[in-house]
């Protein structure tokens, strides 16, 4: 519909075509911990020490997103191990910028890498380079996930979109466990699709490699 009042807001009608919940769940291990609103090293520090008291020892302390160190931070840098350490010291933290790096860990995510089935080369300073030396660590965090971590990071993503910090005490009303309950729904289905298209790109792989060699056999004889 075209619209020419000159006497009325007309505000367009928005459909966000790529369904970031579901990327919350399915590829952010850990405990994503939300850095966006940081504004120095200072605050990272403050943030992430919040979040350990609600992680389970042994357990990953994730902040995965479109920040950027070298614009949104004080210090125009990401923080290094010894200040990680400072925040969380009993915990693996890999804090990963924009999509493919850098990133940094603490003394706890090194020895945790130090251990995995695929080298990461990390700096002294708890450094990883951008590129395939950060996406290596995360492809291996990754491999992780259980289907429960995932519904907990469905449920968290639905709490910071209905205005309930996950970090902050409260006494949800009717309406927000409603939402609960129906985010936990959809999560479920969610996670029942993406494990059903993993097994459908199974078995189109199978059937394809099996066509290949197939077909190359005949082309042999």
């Amino acid at each position: 519909m075209r619209s020419t009042s000159t006497a009325a807001t007309v505000i367009p009608g928005l459909i966000e075509s790529c369904d970031h919940i579901v990327s919350f769940g399915n590829y952010r291990p850990g405990y994503h911990t939300v850095l966006e609103n940081a504004t120095s090293i200072a605050e990272i520090q403050a943030i992430l020490a919040m979040r350990r008291a609600e992680v389970p020892p042994g357990e990953w302390i994730t902040a995965l997103g479109a920040w950027n160190a070298f614009t949104m931070f004080a210090e125009r840098r990401l923080p290094t191990r010894a200040e990680l350490d400072a925040a969380v010291p009993d915990r693996p933290v890999l804090l990963y910028q924009t999509t493919i790096g850098p990133a940094v860990t603490n003394t706890a995510g090194m020895a945790w890498f130090a251990k995995a089935s695929m080298r990461v080369t990390i700096g002294e300073d708890g450094n990883i380079a951008a590129g395939s030396p950060s996406t290596t660590p995360l492809y291996l965090l990754r491999l992780t996930q259980t289907r429960d971590q995932r519904r907990r990071t469905h449920l968290e993503a639905w709490a910071l979109l209905s205005e309930r910090r996950p970090d902050r005490a409260h006494r949800p009303g009717r309406a927000f466990r409603l939402r609960q309950a129906l985010a936990m729904s959809w999560a479920t289905r969610s996670l029942q699709a993406h494990a059903s298209i993993q097994r459908r790109h199974s078995i189109i792989s199978t059937i394809s490699g099996t066509g290949t060699r197939g077909g190359a056999a005949s082309r042999g004889q």
